[in-house]
């Protein structure tokens, strides 16, 4: 037996014209905010895309002052996004490749061994220096000794 009484059985529940229209203004408030997100998300995206910015749900929320929950669970924003990182990426693999063919850490490996190598050399020429330096000192020594 349930004891609770329904909305229509207790006295003044009945939503009255006033609260439905408080309603409804409420509704068209909240509509108005979302429409208003999404086209400050679609704006951000094309800024981002203009300046050639990373396109991800942190960055689309930050330029558009909405959270990236709100860009998630707008399927149309969400899947833009998603595409554009997407294909963002994949310029970006493009562009790493040379004129040769090599990739950019292969360049960027074969730089900094050919700047390990010139450091190498200089240190070794400096070693060689001290090296007959010390062996001059050595049979000065000698020539004392003898």
């Amino acid at each position: 037996m349930n004891t609770t009484p329904t909305p229509e059985e207790v006295e003044g529940t009945r939503p009255s014209s006033d609260d439905r229209h408080r309603t409804l203004g409420l509704q068209r408030a909240a509509r108005a905010r979302t429409e208003r997100a999404e086209k400050a998300a679609d704006a951000a995206i094309r800024d981002l895309l203009k300046r050639g910015a990373t396109i991800n749900f942190t960055a689309v929320a930050r330029v558009a002052g909405v959270t990236p929950a709100f860009l998630h669970r707008h399927r149309e924003l969400s899947t833009r996004i998603r595409d554009l990182s997407r294909a963002q990426k994949e310029t970006t693999r493009e562009q790493y490749v040379n004129a040769t063919g090599e990739s950019a850490v292969i360049v960027a490996l074969r730089r900094k061994i050919a700047e390990q190598q010139s450091a190498h050399d200089a240190e070794a020429r400096q070693l060689r220096e001290r090296v007959r330096e010390l062996e001059h000192q050595i049979a000065a020594l000698y020539g004392r000794l003898g």
